[in-house]
């Protein structure tokens, strides 16, 4: 497993970097529908939270919320509720939360993802992980190259920018960019979320023209497919 960080600056004071486009739809997070329930759904996110506790209940380890907005000018982010890990006194038990996406992607193109992070004082879990996956056509998947933002972020309620990179495999046909939380748990001492926001995908520096051939030689067997 290959394991990159890339920690840039702390917090944001200006719009985005200029760059090559975001592959991801919705980075930001800002778009939903609204029901059932705005909360629990972001446009081309998939958000896996159920989680049951100590006493058979279901309780929701995250969801999107006005105060865990990073983004200038924007109204929400990702909330982690690592405190439903053992709510209310309940017996001892750890919640898990992930968003994920996936893109169209191809190989030998290296691919970076980046996203903020804002960890309170007393958040409390095993991992808060950033990730890439790639898959092949049929979704088996190729490789992980994942990063734990608990041993690289300070606790002190301040936005950070975190990011991966990884050369996709070969037979790559997609890549999954994901983040969230494994075995969060309640802390006896608050404030104790965490929050998440502001995806970006890009194809790194040196392999935008990759992408471009890759994509040009696709367009180019459809058309020899059409004749």
């Amino acid at each position: 497993m290959k394991f990159l960080a890339i920690i840039v600056g702390a917090v944001v004071s200006s719009s985005a970097v200029a760059g090559p486009t975001n592959l991801l739809q919705n980075g930001d997070l800002e778009l939903f529908s609204p029901s059932p329930n705005p909360f629990n759904n972001a446009d081309g996110w998939t958000l896996v939270t159920p989680e049951v506790d100590g006493a058979g209940e279901t309780v929701l380890s995250a969801s999107f919320a006005s105060f865990g907005n990073h983004t200038p000018g924007g109204d929400r982010g990702l909330w982690l509720r690592s405190f439903e890990g053992g709510l209310g006194g309940e017996e001892p038990f750890t919640v898990n939360a992930t968003v994920f996406q996936d893109v169209a992607a191809h190989a030998g193109v290296e691919y970076e993802v980046s996203a903020w992070f804002e960890f309170e004082a007393n958040y409390t879990s095993a991992m808060t992980f950033l990730s890439l996956q790639f898959f092949d056509a049929a979704m088996t998947e190729l490789s992980v190259h994942s990063i734990d933002i608990n041993s690289l972020n300070a606790f002190d309620g301040v936005w950070r920018e975190f990011s991966v990179a990884a050369v996709a495999d070969a037979g790559t046909a997609f890549v999954r960019v994901s983040a969230g939380m494994i075995d969060g748990q309640i802390s006896p001492i608050n404030p104790q979320s965490a929050f998440i926001d502001d995806f970006v995908l890009i194809p790194a520096p040196g392999s935008a023209a990759l992408l471009v051939v890759a994509a040009g030689g696709a367009m180019a067997r459809r058309r020899r497919s059409s004749c």
